[in-house]
């Protein structure tokens, strides 16, 4: 029997002598690009057949959901139920590459006897850049610094929760992509993670190997995609909704829509008097303004000849950077509200060929207390007492490395003037 046919049977041999499901579907590939369809979400990734197999955790649901996942000649249609999962096989080439949907992600429960899952209040701090600080612990823990990032999909740790008591049993691998690169990160699958007295159960974490962010690490988006979240930014709290509510007068209704797991919603930003309307993710992790996408920065003639206030370096997950222009944008529109003099950041055209997203940061988005409906994808905006609070300036290095020329011409003249006049002092007897 070849090898390639031997790994197949084995492989079926395991999953039907460990599951209730009866027969392992086969499908083909010519590409190993694939999409999944998960929900309101249209995931990108590459089949890789070193993993057996290879596990896709569903976004958490309270019922079973239809996740579909394509590859460039053939799909399939998967009934998935909460704490279920289901194998396949896709072959490519050579190679078969041994599929896993999972339903583990479940919904939080909580840490005390008969406690109703209807509302819950998360206190948070402001962190650097006014980023979102939340308390918490992992497999029992001391207590961790955790970042809450809208545009993370997974729980990510840095080395300093390993000094506070966390443990991880790694059990994978996944390529963390972005500019400058792409790097291999080890992952967790089995972690319990506490937030006040919310508890989540066999949740997946990643770990990366260089401290960030002034945390312990991040929590994402993804421990809520089942809820209804309100972040209140004049109470600094977060009410995690478990079903519909109404929502008070004074908030802009917008639809949300998605690109890979990032939420993105309308906005209009003036050039002039034509205004340029786009799609841009709410990036909680970012402490920045606004950041444009290169392609539609230039597709749109911007900045043009908005007033410039300096320039700033864009890093990744890998070793390249780009350089930005940091410009004032008059006017930006946001739901029913206007705002003025915003700082925008702009790729600068040289080597900036890639594609990313319009974002918005927490400059911006702080401002607006903010309910995010992921239940039925709808995003809800209120300016707060924020609404006139001064933008963060950009730092000028120019002006910095001056600075820092002129102490040390400063201090060499210092030191010059007493040798020499050290020199001059009579000498005692």
């Amino acid at each position: 029997m070849p090898k390639n046919s031997f790994l197949i049977a084995l492989f079926l041999f395991l999953v039907n002598l460990a599951s209730a499901q009866s027969t392992v579907p086969v499908i083909r590939a010519k590409s190993d690009q694939i999409h999944i369809r998960d929900g309101a979400f249209l995931l990108e990734g590459r089949l890789n057949p070193k993993l057996k197999p290879d596990r896709y955790d569903a976004l958490r649901s309270r019922a079973e959901k239809k996740v579909v996942f394509y590859t460039d000649v053939d799909s399939i249609a998967v009934t998935v139920k909460p704490g279920s999962s289901f194998d396949f096989v896709v072959l490519h080439d050579r190679d078969s590459c041994f599929q896993r949907i999972s339903g583990n992600a479940r919904s939080y429960t909580k840490a005390c006897a008969g406690c109703v899952i209807d509302q819950d209040t998360i206190p948070f701090t402001f962190g650097k850049g006014n980023k979102i600080h939340l308390q918490g612990s992992i497999n029992g823990s001391q207590l961790l610094d955790l970042m809450f990032d809208t545009g993370a999909s997974t729980t990510v740790l840095y080395p300093s929760a390993k000094e506070k008591g966390v443990k991880l049993a790694f059990d994978g691998t996944t390529e963390n992509a972005g500019v400058g690169g792409s790097s291999t990160r080890q992952t967790s699958s089995r972690n319990k993670i506490q937030i006040g007295q919310l508890i989540w159960e066999r949740e997946s974490v990643l770990f990366v190997e260089q401290q960030a962010d002034k945390a312990d690490g991040i929590i994402g988006f993804n421990l809520f995609s089942d809820k209804i979240l309100e972040i209140d930014y004049d109470h600094k709290r977060i009410i995690v909704h478990d079903r519909p509510f109404t929502v008070e007068p004074g908030y802009s209704k917008l639809k949300l829509s998605y690109s890979g797991y990032l939420a993105r919603f309308p906005a209009t930003v003036m050039k002039g008097s034509t205004p340029q309307t786009a799609l841009f993710v709410f990036d909680s992790g970012s402490d920045g303004s606004i950041g444009l996408d290169p392609a539609f920065a230039k597709r749109n003639g911007l900045p043009g000849d908005m007033e410039e206030l300096g320039t700033s370096t864009s890093h990744g997950v890998g070793s390249g950077s780009f350089q930005n222009k940091i410009v004032l944008l008059p006017e930006l529109k946001i739901g029913n509200s206007l705002l003025t003099h915003v700082p925008m950041t702009v790729p600068m055209p040289e080597g900036n060929e890639f594609t990313s997203d319009n974002v918005f940061g927490m400059d911006v988005m702080r401002r607006f207390n903010t309910i995010i409906d992921y239940q039925q994808n709808w995003l809800y905006l209120k300016p707060n007492s924020l609404i006139g609070e001064p933008y963060r300036k950009p730092v000028n290095k120019t002006w910095i490395i001056a600075g820092v020329i002129v102490i040390v011409l400063l201090l060499l003249g210092t030191i010059i003037y007493f040798r020499k006049n050290s020199k001059k002092q009579p000498r005692l007897s």
